[in-house]
This record gives C-alpha cells, structure tokens and sequence, in this order.
C-alpha cells in the first residue's frame, strides 16, 4: 500500500531493488528524465604523458570511450562508483582513486604538494575552478552536452501529487522549475550531492551531501 509518491528527476531510472526497497517503505516512485547527453568527437593528444585521467560522471567515461584516440596512461581520478564500475568493465585502469564528489575530489588535488599533469574530460567547461588550474598542468575537454529532453509523456503526471522531488543536478532543477507546474505546498524538495547548490530558496528542502541511495532512504 502506498502512502506517499516520490519523484526522480534523473537520466537513469532506479533499479529494480532500489524501487522495492521504497516500496517498502510505502513510497511509490516516478521517474522524469528531463535531459539527454549528446557526446563530442575529439582527439587526445598522444604524445602527452599525463599524470591522471579525471571524471566527474559516467557520461565523461562514455565520452571518453567514444574519442578517436585515447591516452597511454590509465590512472583514473573519479567521482562515483558508478564511473569507477563503468571503467573497470570498458577500459581497465592501473590505478583508481574514487571521491564521493567533485569538491572532495578537487580539494585532494589542490592539498597535493607535486604539480600534476591532468586530462579533465567534463560536460561543462565552467565545473573546473581557476585554483585548480594554477595548481597543476591542466588539458581540459568538453566531451559531452546536456539538453534538454522534450518527452511528450512528462505532460501526463499530476505533479501535485507528489510529496518529494529528488533532484541530481542543477541542469535537472533547472529544467523542471521552466516547466512551471503547480506542487503540493508542503512538498519536499531533494537535493543530491554538493553540485546541486541552486533551489535552496524553496521553502522545504534538503541537501544530502553523501549522494547514496541508503542516504536517500533514510530521509524518506
């Protein structure tokens, strides 16, 4: 029986388990998909020797997949498990170190006394800070592009009747708040990691920092 109803606003659906155990719970789970990732053509380098290979996301792992040519090094700096998994199946490492999120990974590099040489592969060139730049030798490519995902079936919820919100991404708040849809006037607004830092004006919301599931559940 359920009680409560949850929204993700997210690419990727949860996984089969994961919805069970909201189930359980009593909350039963919508699934938005507002955005689509559209990957670049692009060379690397091969006469450069980096230090590390950097990414923030799954999609840079893809991006990265997809190039026309790849690097002879394979030490990884990533944020996520889901990047690390996506690594250890598709290309192999030498080493991999994994940060819960982009701060805590930018925060190791500029606390490392040696100057590194770096290939950042992102979605959006603005994620890299200047600190960060001066810090080590730094290539950074835009290896992919978010856009907005015009599904005709996002019309057919009534999203008042939704009492949280989970959003994974300031591009996924973005995107939902253009829609301008009318909302429960006590309903919870959820942000996942430390890169959502916009809609903290609503007047009901939480930021989780630790951006796991269990987490997620524990605040339900």
């Amino acid at each position: 029986m359920f009680n409560k109803k949850l929204l993700v606003i997210k690419t990727e659906n949860y996984s089969q388990q994961q919805l069970d155990q909201l189930a359980q719970k009593g909350i039963q789970s919508s699934h938005l998909s507002l955005l689509q990732f559209v990957y670049k053509q692009f060379e690397i380098d091969q006469a450069i020797n980096y230090d590390y290979i950097l990414f923030h996301s799954v999609n840079g792992v893809q991006s990265y997949i997809q190039s026309l040519t790849k690097c002879q090094t394979k030490n990884y700096l990533v944020v996520g498990n889901k990047t690390k998994e996506k690594i250890e199946k598709e290309l192999g490492f030498n080493s991999i170190q994994v940060f819960n999120n982009q701060n805590e990974l930018t925060t190791y590099l500029l606390s490392l006394n040696q100057k590194l040489n770096l290939l950042y592969i992102i979605g959006n060139l603005s994620e890299i800070g200047i600190e960060l730049q001066k810090k080590h030798q730094m290539t950074i490519i835009e290896g992919y592009q978010t856009q907005s995902n015009n599904e005709k079936d996002k019309q057919n919820y009534d999203f008042r009747e939704f009492d949280f919100i989970v959003y994974y991404s300031n591009s996924n708040y973005n995107q939902f708040k253009d829609m301008q849809k009318e909302l429960k006037d006590n309903v919870l607004h959820i942000f996942i990691g430390q890169k959502c830092s916009q809609g903290h004006n609503e007047k009901n919301f939480k930021i989780l920092n630790t951006p796991t599931f269990d987490c997620l559940l524990e605040c339900l």
